[in-house]
């Protein structure tokens, strides 16, 4: 989930590292950049060259990367609220819900996409397919965590001793490996066809 802030709950302090880089708890700081750092809605370079065929397919991935960021504040949101008792759980699960129909939309559409034309097009697509695949399963782990809080009917809920909140973090670990293979394919791509480019604590 995601540089993050580290939030308070229970005894742990929390920095979600898929939803933004590796996932921590008792740790601070979030995902490591990928070539330049960039500001959160991404940076660009214009510079393209190459055919205008593989620009145009290269442009087609940066929609479905955006929509990723999106899900991804969706998730910090949420759990940073529902982990410092800020946001009642019901709805921390509603928005995490939220976020996993955005992925699962975003898995779909690149199921639809050419890049024939991109170098490495099929594994670019299939890293970031992994990325939200990964994410999801961070998701569920953490809605887990938050049915937790729900059924105790207190809060906050120790983390270090919460399973669900354990599942989530492993996922997290997972994505974020997923991301940097992604990220190293896709920002020296951006960088070419000036697209923005990113880092792992963003998508």
């Amino acid at each position: 989930m995601t540089a993050l802030a580290g939030i308070g709950v229970g005894t742990a302090i929390v920095v979600f590292g898929h939803h933004g880089g590796q996932a921590t708890a008792g740790g601070s700081g979030g995902g490591a950049a990928v070539q330049q750092p960039a500001p959160p809605g991404g940076s660009t370079q214009s510079a393209p060259s190459g055919t205008s065929t593989e620009q145009t397919q290269v442009a087609q991935v940066t929609p479905q990367i955006r929509q990723s960021v999106s899900a991804r504040a969706t998730v910090v949101t949420a759990t940073r609220s529902v982990g410092a008792c800020r946001m009642a759980p019901g709805k921390g699960i509603s928005r995490m819900n939220q976020a996993i129909s955005e992925r699962r939309a975003v898995i779909t559409r690149l199921g639809t996409l050419s890049v024939t034309a991109v170098p490495n097009g099929r594994r670019l697509l299939a890293d970031f397919k992994q990325v939200l695949q990964q994410s999801i399963r961070a998701d569920h782990g953490f809605i887990g965590w938050m049915q937790d809080i729900q059924k105790s009917g207190t809060c906050p809920v120790n983390t270090t001793a919460d399973a669900s909140y354990r599942a989530g973090l492993q996922a997290s670990r997972q994505a974020n490996s997923a991301k940097h293979s992604f990220l190293g394919l896709w920002n020296p791509l951006a960088r070419r066809f000036g697209q923005p480019r990113y880092t792992a604590s963003q998508i």
